[in-house]
């Protein structure tokens, strides 16, 4: 996905200046120049990339260790992503008001919590991060 990334990124920078989706400095910015708006892009484009990539694996006939399932868990963790972005997409192109915003942000966690879908620690290299303890203990 990284590598994607690195690869993606130029060219989305380039078609967001062209196309005029950036934003200006000004009273509550505080970059110097002209920057993209579409980040965004980029990362969607390469998780998508990550995704088809990790599928067409599973297609060639080779015993995996692991397995895939496509749970309701799964489907909604997809849509979830897929609201964020084009909310975040269309943010970025006519500044969406932040009502808006938060409306679609509660929609996807309404629909999170109704599939049990949870992310209760995040791993980073050998370390794991419970989030239920930094949320109640604020630590």
């Amino acid at each position: 996905m990284i590598c994607n990334l690195l690869l993606i990124t130029p060219w989305v920078i380039d078609l967001s200046t062209k196309a005029g989706i950036v934003d200006t400095p000004g009273e509550r910015r505080t970059h110097q120049g002209v920057v993209p708006r579409t980040g965004g892009v980029a990362v969607a484009v390469s998780f998508l990339a990550a995704l088809v990539f990790v599928y067409l694996l599973l297609l060639l006939p080779v015993r995996w260790d692991f397995h895939v399932v496509f749970s309701a868990r799964a489907l909604s963790f997809l849509l979830g992503l897929t609201i964020m972005f084009a909310v975040g997409f269309v943010d970025d192109v006519l500044s969406l008001p932040a009502k808006a915003k938060l409306l679609s942000q509660l929609l996807v966690a309404l629909l999170c919590i109704q599939t049990g879908l949870s992310i209760d620690s995040v791993s980073v290299g050998n370390k794991e991060f419970l989030l239920g303890a930094i949320i109640v203990t604020g630590k």
